[in-house]
């Protein structure tokens, strides 16, 4: 990383910068993660005790995550470099379930 000095202050300058993450196609065991960067970086995402990494320096991060238990929330975490940011989410019911939810659209 490069230093920059401005104002006696050192600061350092990242080569990339990372947006927050989307989550797609949720279903009661699946979910869609995706998240970019300005600069190609390999990056990694940790969910329900599993590490996935990109496997090439890119600038659109998608994960495809399986496995996932209907109604559960699950924290994950998305490191870029030396960052890292926590998330969660929460998988839906089960197909056919009475059980009330919430649906939240916006565009």
């Amino acid at each position: 990383m490069e230093k920059l000095r401005t104002h006696c202050q050192y600061f350092e300058q990242q080569a990339h910068s990372l947006t927050e993450s989307f989550v797609n196609n949720i279903s009661a065991t699946e979910a869609v993660i995706w998240f970019e960067t300005s600069e190609p970086v390999i990056s990694t995402l940790s969910i329900n005790n599993k590490v996935m990494k990109d496997a090439a320096p890119v600038t659109h991060h998608e994960f495809n995550v399986s496995g996932l238990t209907f109604r559960t929330k699950y924290d994950y975490t998305v490191k870029v470099a030396s960052h890292s940011q926590t998330y969660h989410i929460t998988t839906a019911l089960n197909a056919g379930s009475r059980k009330p939810f919430v649906f939240a659209y916006t565009s």
